[in-house]
Parts: structure tokens; C-alpha cells; sequence
């Protein structure tokens, strides 16, 4: 496969399903938009687009052709802070401890040196907590650039990093002085990188997901975040998005 499958708008989606199906463009627009098939209808509360296999399977007897799910690599979308810099990604994007230290230091100077110490052991504890030490290694992140950008439901919403989000180990006062360094001194951005795709199907039926959700004008909840397959290196990274 020659093309790094990707969703940064509407657009984009329906070239990369128009390339996954060995198909065309307007193929693609011919089923979607106002002619959307019945079988992506909802029935009795359950969603279509939870039986990926069979749902991809269907598009392409719709388009008259056979699917083959052939996918290895495709561009996520990581939502982040920076400071404004594309260097600040140079060494890519590793993991949760990687970035709350990076982000940390970076506002150290706006600290007491006791109150960086507390906000690291607090934000390594909230961590190690949620991994529950599975040693997760790499980033997470979205399949759309949509999702990404809509992201603002507690624990996915990066404006504020994930490692604030839970007052187990965070007194609410002192994670909000934190939060509010942060924000004031980098700047929010989404970032698009390459990476393998562990659930191909998955992966597809999330496409025409968010077509089927930009189509009908619903509101782009995420509902694709997940945890990538190993560190993001800087070569990796696609293009930086500012918001």
C-alpha cells in the first residue's frame, strides 16, 4: 500500500475508502450523503456500525466489489499541548510518564521547586494507577481528526492532560494551579502520526462512522480512543495541527 490511510475531514475519508475499496471517489459519494443504505439503519438501539466485519463486508457488495481487508499502517490523531514549536515533537511521542514529565518541566519555572516535586509524584501516581502497571508503552489516540478536535469529555479532553484529570492522588486546588500554568504557557494542537493498526475491520467501519455521523450532522463524540502499539517516532509524525 502506497497511501497512509487517514481521516482529517470529510474528504480525506472518502479518498482513503475509495482506496481500501479499489474504488472511486464518487462510488464512494454515491452511497453516502443523502443515500445511505438501510443496513446502517439503527434497529431496536443497537448500532450497525458495531459489526465491523459484516458492516465492511456490506459497503462493498453495495459498491460491487469484493472487500479485502488489507490495512497494515494508518494516521491517528494524538491531542497534546506544546509550545508552539514543531522541535517539541522531534524525539516523536512516547508515553504517558514521557509527556506529563515533558509538559512539567516545561512549566517548572512557574513553580516552588517543592511544588514540581509534588505535581511530578503526583501526576507518576495518577499513571501508574490507570495503567495498573501493565507498562503500557506509546501514546493514545483518535482515528478521526474530528473526534480528536471534539474531544472534551473528562479523562479524553487534552486541553487539560489526562494526568490531571484524576483527584485520587490530586488535591483539586493544586491540580487547578497546575492546569492553569499549563494552559497559559503551551499551546493546545493535534498531532497525526503513522502507526499500526491492530483492528483493521475496526478501523474501517470507523470511517464510514464518522461519515455517516458528518452526513447526519451528530455530534462527533469520540468513540475511537484507544492506546497505540508502541512509541511514535519523530519521523512518524505526519503534520501538526495548532487549535
Amino acid at each position: 500500500m502506497d497511501f497512509i490511510p487517514s481521516c482529517d475531514d470529510r474528504i480525506d475519508a472518502v479518498d482513503t475508502l475509495a482506496r481500501l475499496y479499489g474504488t472511486t471517489k464518487l462510488s464512494i459519494e454515491s452511497i453516502t450523503g443523502d443515500k445511505w443504505p438501510a443496513f446502517v439503519e439503527w434497529e431496536d438501539g443497537y448500532s450497525p456500525f458495531e459489526s465491523w466485519e459484516l458492516l465492511n463486508y456490506l459497503f462493498g457488495v453495495q459498491l460491487g466489489v469484493t472487500w479485502e481487508c488489507r490495512l497494515t499502517d494508518a494516521a491517528f490523531y494524538h491531542r497534546t499541548r506544546y509550545d508552539g514549536s514543531d522541535r517539541w515533537f522531534y524525539e516523536g511521542i512516547k508515553d504517558a510518564q514521557f509527556g506529563a514529565e515533558k509538559l512539567l518541566e516545561y512549566i517548572r519555572p512557574q513553580l516552588k521547586e517543592p511544588q514540581f516535586e509534588r505535581a511530578l509524584s503526583c501526576a507518576l501516581a495518577n499513571i501508574a494507577d490507570r495503567d495498573q502497571g501493565l507498562n503500557y508503552v506509546g501514546p493514545y489516540a483518535f482515528n478521526t481528526f474530528g473526534e480528536a478536535r471534539a474531544a472534551e469529555v473528562a479523562g479524553l479532553y487534552y486541553d487539560v492532560p489526562e494526568f490531571l484529570t484524576g483527584h485520587r492522588f490530586w488535591n483539586q486546588d493544586f491540580s487547578d494551579l497546575v492546569a492553569g500554568l499549563i494552559r497559559e504557557n503551551l499551546k493546545p494542537v493535534i498531532v497525526k502520526f503513522k502507526a499500526p493498526v491492530s483492528d483493521t475491520e475496526r478501523y474501517v467501519t470507523s470511517l464510514w462512522h464518522y461519515l455517516y455521523r458528518v452526513d447526519h450532522g451528530m455530534e462527533l463524540i469520540p468513540l475511537t480512543h484507544s492506546k497505540c502499539s508502541g512509541e511514535v517516532l519523530g519521523s512518524e509524525i505526519l503534520k501538526i495541527f495548532p487549535l
